[in-house]
């Protein structure tokens, strides 16, 4: 993706106030790709994949083309449970983007489908619940754009785009 893009996207505008000293904990690294747009504004990302052969492979990927772009060296890729390992870490800003469970007429890419089919297995307000006492500085809710905001009354702001929408809450 084209960097100019990235920073003139509603991802974007969750992070264009923050310190780029501040350490990134993406709580649901799954394919990377949010993983990838945060270290581009510049950050340092732990992204955090809680199944085993998913971050193995991602592993392998990343390893792989660190080797010709320089930005991925921000990214440290964990494999385990990320509510755990935010707790243990007590990041700065947490970005969570847990898997919409949402009926839709069409279905999602095959890569979307396959991630959608083996974890959907924990609470959203539950996590972010969790995830809000572990931050420092700021969570970042990814969600539906039709689902209902979570913590509605702690939400700083929201941005909201097409089909997604994101809701942060500022510390």
């Amino acid at each position: 993706m084209n960097v100019d893009k990235i920073f003139k996207s509603n991802f974007s505008k969750c992070f264009l106030s923050l310190d780029k000293n501040l350490q990134v904990f993406d709580s649901t690294a799954g394919l990377l790709n949010d993983s990838v747009h945060i270290a581009n504004m510049g950050f340092q990302v732990t992204a955090v994949e809680k199944i085993s052969w998913l971050y193995e492979v991602m592993k392998n990927e990343l390893d792989l083309a660190k080797l010709g772009d320089s930005v991925l060296e921000n990214i440290n890729l964990q494999n385990g449970d990320s509510l755990e390992l935010a707790e243990k870490m007590r990041p700065d800003v947490i970005y969570f983007d847990p898997v919409f469970d949402l009926k839709k007429k069409a279905t999602a890419k095959q890569p979307m489908e396959l991630l959608r089919s083996i974890t959907l297995d924990k609470n959203p307000q539950d996590c972010i619940e969790h995830l809000l006492d572990c931050c420092s500085e700021r969570l970042i809710f990814k969600r539906h754009k039709k689902q209902k905001s979570t913590l509605q009354k702690f939400i700083t702001f929201s941005v909201t785009g097409k089909s997604v929408a994101f809701d942060v809450y500022q510390k």
